[in-house]
């Protein structure tokens, strides 16, 4: 019996021995796909999910930023191409160690130049929007311009005509061409609201129907350059004073078409 629980001991340290051996090899092994995936599956897999989820992102924000010109908006889009190309960086050199299929560096190039291009033109929308911004501030200052001399223009001449009627010298070839001046300021002033209605419009839209508003816009200021150099000649007009204010109310309305148009084309 004593020799027997001595054999039975040692086969049984035996198979515990070889069992142990086999389990600590099994550990090791663990342990080897552990440290793989955490340290380079993981993080591989992690730069390839931000990339995957912040590219369009940063589409959504360069795409807004072209509507609501919010400098945020871009730069936004700006910060997150930087962060991502920081991940290709981390991507190259993993996928240039040994054993790497040749079709995940080809991804790599492809994701690569695709945010080159979105890069590209995030900065050629920042330029057009500036663009847009210096001329709608333009825009705004010009139409002001000729916003508040056309009114002034159409209350001096409106109360002239007032004055006339409630002088006892009334004489009606000189009331004609009062109430005809009236009539041509009250006419320049529609023309100016009407384009203005239409640029803002414009501004509201994209492709052809931007390009249709703005072409309105532009018909109201040519007909009212039109009516202005019709109305402003010598035996038209003959106080030199007043023709001044007619020829600087051409000036703006012109300045304001070729505003309208440079907005149009950029």
């Amino acid at each position: 019996s004593y020799i027997a629980m001595i054999i039975f001991a040692a086969v049984t340290a035996l198979v515990s021995f070889f069992a142990f051996r086999s389990i600590d090899k099994s550990i090791d092994q663990a342990r080897v796909v552990v440290d793989h995936t955490a340290q380079d599956l993981m993080p591989l897999n992690e730069s390839w999910a931000f990339i995957s989820a912040n590219i369009p992102l940063v589409g959504t924000s360069f795409y807004a930023y072209g509507f609501n010109y919010r400098e945020d908006d871009y730069q936004f889009g700006v910060r997150t191409l930087t962060e991502i190309d920081r991940r290709f960086d981390r991507l190259e050199q993993d996928l240039n160690r040994p054993g790497n299929a040749a079709v995940k560096k080809d991804n790599l190039a492809a994701a690569r130049k695709n945010a080159a291009e979105m890069r590209e033109l995030g900065t050629a929308i920042h330029r057009a929007v500036s663009g847009f911004i210096q001329l709608n501030k333009d825009y705004a200052a010009t139409y002001a311009d000729l916003e508040e001399i056309s009114d002034a223009m159409y209350y001096e001449a409106y109360e002239a005509l007032e004055e006339m009627f409630d002088d006892e010298r009334f004489n009606a070839e000189d009331a004609q061409h009062r109430s005809k001046r009236v009539g041509f300021v009250s006419d320049i002033y529609d023309y100016a609201v009407r384009c203005n209605q239409n640029f803002l419009r414009a501004q509201n839209y994209r492709g052809q129907p931007a390009l249709d508003e703005f072409a309105k816009a532009e018909e109201e200021l040519n007909s009212a350059i039109a009516i202005i150099d019709e109305h402003n000649q010598p035996d038209n007009v003959r106080d030199p004073v007043r023709r001044k204010q007619y020829s600087d109310l051409q000036a703006l309305t012109r300045s304001l078409l070729a505003t309208t148009t440079a907005l149009k084309t950029e």
